[in-house]
């Protein structure tokens, strides 16, 4: 709360215009962390990012091919053998992607961009190797910890529409042209409307559809202007009020401290500390940035890391849960986790790790480093 005060002392013009868009969007001026188990976040509090793309459907690596098995490590914390569940662990989980053959979500990397027909496939592939599974899993969890009506959350990853794709697809017999938003719209409501058909064909006992997450982490000159992101987000709440739209930031991004101003719902904020040559002040700034604009963190903590201040992805670890409780992260903030994958691998090679992860992810440690 200090610290709050201190962010809105410092900079009076940021949070009067801040406090106006915040009551707009939230019905009441709000400071602090977008904290866990709210409303706006249909009561998610801890969401882990699981990685699903092509290499999913090539199996390489490894790390990228879900199973049901794989999936209980996340959403519930097991025993060092895996054979024993413990407890309940992340409650919402992401489906994400990145690579699509040879191509890649994010645009500008690769020479083509992503199509109609890639949409489709990576929609499909979000429910056969997540959906399918993850309702399996937690089937399962409900079961081995006597939860008859357990359910977990999951938040489906809309590709950015590129906008070199010209032409992407037909809608109704119209040729999409992304060089233009209107057509960038129609197709992101179109497969957001996709998801929701397919989800009512599966009909999942066991998971919870909570919204919807906008893949690229910056908000770049003409998506704004052109209603880009406000005009999905319109979409996704007309369709009923248990869907969320998100949305996670890196570190200074552009546009970072409007998302609530474009209509996303659950915003977090990345420290980025695992990847790039920075120090452990960066956490203050996240912390600071972060309560000013009323956003989530996130907290990577992959097993391979870039900081060259770091020795190694333990040490990044351990630094991310410290600055955790130093700045009341791991219990005033709603957290996204970067990410699964890798939390599946940690639970197999080094459950001293994994159960680290556990602390934090129920907001606890016996020793808070």
């Amino acid at each position: 709360q200090t610290m709050n005060v201190l962010c809105v002392a410092e900079k009076p013009s940021v949070a009067s215009a801040l406090s106006n868009i915040l009551s707009h969007h939230f019905g009441q001026p709000i400071t602090g962390y977008l904290a866990p188990h709210t409303k706006s976040s249909r009561w998610s509090s801890r969401m882990v990012l699981a990685y699903m793309d092509s290499r999913t459907i090539t199996g390489t690596p490894p790390s990228m091919v879900w199973t049901p098995e794989k999936f209980e490590w996340l959403i519930s914390h097991k025993s060092q053998d895996g054979k024993t569940t413990l407890d309940l662990m992340f409650d919402s989980v992401l489906l994400i992607g990145y690579v699509w053959f040879e191509k890649q979500f994010w645009p500008g990397i690769d020479p083509t961009a992503m199509n109609q027909s890639d949409w489709q496939q990576y929609a499909s592939l979000q429910f056969t190797s997540g959906v399918n599974n993850l309702d399996k899993a937690a089937a399962t969890v409900g079961e081995e910890l006597d939860i008859p009506d357990y359910k977990t959350n999951v938040v489906f990853m809309i590709p950015y529409p590129d906008t070199r794709a010209s032409p992407w697809g037909t809608i109704n017999g119209v040729t999409l042209d992304f060089s233009n938003n209107v057509d960038r719209i129609t197709a992101c409501n179109w497969y957001v409307d996709r998801i929701i058909s397919m989800w009512n064909t599966v009909n999942p006992q066991h998971v919870r559809n909570i919204g919807f997450y906008w893949f690229l982490e910056e908000i770049p000159d003409g998506d704004d202007e052109g209603k880009l992101i406000s005009s999905v987000a319109t979409h996704i709440h007309s369709l009923g009020s248990q869907y969320t739209f998100h949305w996670i930031s890196y570190f200074g991004a552009k546009g970072y401290s409007i998302g609530y101003q474009l209509g996303f719902d659950v915003i977090t904020y990345q420290p980025n500390y695992a990847f790039r040559n920075t120090s452990i002040d960066r956490f203050q700034a996240v912390a600071e940035q972060a309560t000013t604009f009323h956003m989530g963190v996130e907290l990577e903590l992959p097993l391979s890391v870039n900081n060259p201040s770091v020795s190694g992805w333990k040490e990044n670890m351990d630094n991310y849960l410290a600055a955790s409780v130093a700045f009341h992260f791991n219990t005033q903030s709603m957290l996204t986790f970067y990410y699964g994958n890798d939390f599946v691998e940690m639970a197999k090679s080094n459950w001293l790790y994994y159960q680290k992860l556990y602390w934090l992810v129920r907001g606890t440690f016996p020793n808070a480093p």
